[in-house]
């Protein structure tokens, strides 16, 4: 088969890169067939390569299971390696299944393909639509960027190929080579704002701009370009405002120019994967920057921000674990509380029993080589240790005497009535 023609030619500079794995995104659709029909086409020039397919089965339409049964059958047909695998889509508050679904999606090429590739199939009309629903939400360069051909993320390059091509391109290879392919019913609904922007809005600017599309793709590349540099510089500036443990300056913050400091937030938070609105950007710099009282906290894509010392931390939801228990020791090996990713182990002490977990922070504290005794949210104080961490603390006492206590998970801090009874725990996170 040659490679004159335009699919099979925007192969060829992915496939003429360093051998390495490819995985062709493969939802049974016409795109994505001619994606993996090409790849087949070309790959005996190209023997350095490993090559498979991965199908995500969403659940979503009554004819998964049979665009599951298309794929193995096609990929039999084709000699190709195929992964299947089942998601289970959680509907989220404020979140479109869309959107959930392609999260789901993700992970599973996460799961599969560390240090390989992914191709996808979007073509231009698909870049097209993408600019449009970007600018009806108000998006700015990096969202009008739209799709990249190049991306990585989480160990996986993700390429597209066909950004080029044209959806006409791609039917006209499939009716070429007299391929088969499903169709999503779905896709037909324009109830779904993609669908409405195809079926109803993009063949009318088609029709009076017959450019349209290659021109709003150029304007992307743009935006891209300019996005790029614009993150070059909030990266040098952030250098100089966020720690190694990529907590950032408020004072820091206040320092620069207004108009860089959400530019710097939403650089600061890209980090994390987070892609905030402006309207949640705006609320984060009303409650947590600019504020000085309280302990808010602001919650987005299981992240929460909080605030500490003029830093503000971006913290995973599943960090922020408590102790609310506390287990009378009498001898045990081992102590562990409900939800909670810490465990003690090889307990000794000669003086039983001791209470093990939490406690109130009025109790009084001596720690070895401390003269004087403080009650522990003094000493909270004084260590610098932060509202979440504290709900964290192993606090070992006997009746109302603390003797050790561990922060988080981390080493003993003891006190000599601990040093006197000989006691010792190994202290991990689960």
């Amino acid at each position: 088969m040659g490679t004159a023609d335009p699919v099979n030619a925007a192969l060829l500079p992915v496939l003429e890169q360093p051998a390495t794995h490819f995985y062709v995104a493969l939802s049974g659709g016409i795109d994505s067939v001619v994606l993996l029909h090409s790849l087949c086409a070309l790959r005996a020039s190209f023997p350095q390569h490993q090559y498979s397919a991965i199908h995500v089965h969403h659940g979503l339409s009554a004819n998964a299971d049979s665009w599951q049964r298309f794929v193995e059958q096609l990929c039999g047909e084709l000699d190709i390696r195929l992964l299947v695998e089942r998601v289970n889509l959680l509907k989220q508050t404020r979140t479109s299944l869309e959107a959930v679904a392609r999260e789901a999606r993700y992970g599973v090429f996460v799961k599969h393909a560390q240090g390989a590739c992914v191709l996808l199939a979007q073509h231009l009309d698909d870049q097209l639509e993408t600019i449009l629903l970007q600018l009806k939400r108000g998006a700015g360069p990096a969202g009008l960027a739209a799709m990249p051909v190049r991306r990585e993320d989480n160990g996986v390059t993700y390429l597209r190929p066909y950004l080029a091509l044209s959806r006409a391109q791609i039917e006209h290879y499939a009716y070429a080579h007299d391929l088969r392919w499903v169709e999503d019913e779905s896709n037909q609904d324009v109830r779904f704002d993609r669908n409405f922007l195809r079926h109803e809005i993009i063949p009318r600017l088609a029709e009076r701009w017959p450019q349209m599309a290659d021109n709003a793709a150029r304007s992307a590349q743009l935006c891209a370009q300019h996005q790029a540099l614009l993150d070059e510089v909030l990266q040098e500036k952030l250098v100089g405002l966020q720690s190694q443990d990529k907590t950032l300056s408020i004072n820091g913050l206040h320092a620069q120019p207004e108009r860089w400091q959400s530019a710097l937030l939403r650089s600061w938070l890209a980090q994390f994967g987070l892609n905030p609105s402006a309207a949640w950007l705006l609320n984060l710099q009303n409650q947590l920057v600019s504020r000085q009282d309280g302990m808010p906290e602001i919650k987005l894509d299981g992240r929460v921000i909080r605030r500490f010392n003029q830093r503000l931390f971006c913290l995973l939801s599943s960090d922020l674990w408590q102790i609310n228990q506390t287990i009378k020791w009498q001898g045990e090996h081992a102590v562990s509380w409900d939800a909670v990713p810490v465990l003690l182990t090889n307990i000794r002490c000669n003086q039983q029993p001791l209470e093990i977990g939490n406690a109130p922070f009025s109790l009084r504290f001596t720690p070895v080589g401390e003269l004087q005794s403080k009650p522990l949210n003094q000493w909270f104080k004084q260590w610098q240790i932060a509202p979440w961490l504290r709900q964290q603390t192993v606090v070992v006492r006997a009746g109302e005497s603390v003797i050790a206590l561990a922060i988080a998970g981390e080493k003993w801090r003891l006190s000599q009535q601990a040093l006197d009874w000989q006691f010792k725990a190994d202290i991990s996170r689960q």
